[in-house]
């Protein structure tokens, strides 16, 4: 999971730097809302991230949920 948390926030980062680029015409709305959107757009892909890296471990984890009672039960769509 680590290099997909490495790859969203280098992205991340690119994004802010570009929009943060002084240019003409350059407005302090504009330049929020793009960063606000940004930042909850990256926010999602952590989220998502780490939901889809803990998933895979607890299915992977056949004898810790056997012990725990646990079962996963299929998704639509897999």
């Amino acid at each position: 999971m680590t290099p997909i948390i490495h790859e969203i926030a280098t992205e991340f980062l690119e994004n802010v730097l570009e929009t943060l680029k002084p240019h003409e015409g350059m407005k302090w709305e504009e330049t929020s809302a793009k960063l606000m959107k940004c930042c909850k757009e990256t926010t999602a892909r952590f989220i998502r991230a780490a939901a889809e890296g803990l998933e895979q471990k607890l299915r992977n984890d056949k004898a810790g949920r056997k012990q725990l009672g646990l079962t996963i039960k299929a998704r639509e769509g897999r």
